[in-house]
């Protein structure tokens, strides 16, 4: 991977989530989005693709690639992350709440939410 460009909005936003939620929440949202983007790029790795960059916006993060294969391959590359995000939540909600632990449970919380929305067309 070469390069990695973050926009001014992302940072907006990520300060917000720390002031507002602290940083248990800043650490949810970041463990979630970590585990979301490592599903696509295991499945982009597995088809032989590689990662070229990535740009972290505003409205979410996108990883710049080529070579995944053909149009199942990339759709099976597009679905890798919301699986992982959704195996993530599952995971989370269960041993957060088992443990009465407050990062677990936030991260199933934003680890849904980032999955769902990124399985919108």
């Amino acid at each position: 991977m070469k390069r990695v460009d973050i926009s001014a909005g992302a940072i907006l936003l990520l300060s917000v989530i720390y002031f507002f939620g602290g940083m248990t929440s800043l650490a949810a949202l970041l463990l979630a989005v970590i585990v979301h983007e490592l599903g696509h790029i295991a499945a982009i790795a597995l088809y032989g693709g590689r990662v070229h960059g990535l740009k972290v916006s505003i409205s979410g993060l996108c990883i710049i690639c080529s070579g995944a294969g053909g149009t199942i391959e990339s759709i099976i590359c597009l679905c890798a992350g919301p699986a992982a995000g959704f195996a993530l939540a599952y995971a989370a909600s269960y041993f957060g709440n088992l443990s009465q632990n407050l990062l677990l449970i936030k991260t199933a919380g934003f680890s849904l939410v980032l999955s769902v929305y990124n399985s919108l067309p």
